[in-house]
């Protein structure tokens, strides 16, 4: 009789585990920390690589600092920093934008941030990159990653990267699509 109870406890013990690993497989964290992309109604390709805070300080001064945003990211003026203002705090994007073949500007829009109130703040230091850069991508299909820079308000609750008429939820917790 054991030997039934002992082989009737590790059956129980063996589907348990299989559930378990199951629900873990459904949540797959790898899914949540993989870049998101959507698409804008000009068919832009928009994919958000990253957001983290400026990790560079001024000790002396008290301020975050950081590299000029540019695509591909350090390009604009490699090893030059630029120091926050006072009271400001630094979030550095990157993204990766795939234009189509019948992308109709020159150029492309540069993101915003967006806090929970609306209110929108736009990167004072992108460096803009060369007219002939979106052409050359277009058609050559390739994604272009930009890192751009936004000095804000210390205290601001930022929610959204909106990328004209895509958004991006920056809130903790899985990424909306």
């Amino acid at each position: 009789m054991k030997l039934v109870n002992m082989r009737l406890s590790l059956f129980s013990c063996l589907i348990v585990l299989a559930l378990v690993a199951a629900v873990a497989a459904q949540e797959n964290p790898a899914d949540k920390t993989a870049p998101l992309t959507k698409k804008s109604a000009a068919e832009v390709e928009v994919t958000l690589l990253e957001v983290k805070p400026a990790k560079d300080f001024d000790a002396v001064n008290r301020v975050p600092t950081f590299r000029m945003g540019s695509c591909p990211p350090g390009a604009a003026m490699p090893g030059f920093t630029i120091q926050s203002e006072p009271g400001r705090k630094v979030i550095i994007v990157q993204i990766a934008l795939k234009f189509p073949g019948d992308y109709s500007r020159a150029d492309f829009p540069i993101p915003v941030m967006v806090d929970a109130n609306g209110k929108k703040y736009p990167s004072g230091n992108m460096m803009a990159p060369s007219k002939e850069l979106v052409p050359r991508i277009k058609s050559t299909g390739e994604q272009l990653k930009c890192e751009i820079p936004f000095e804000l308000p210390a205290g601001t609750d930022i929610i959204k990267l909106q990328y004209v008429d895509v958004f991006f939820d920056l809130k903790p917790g899985p990424p909306t699509k």
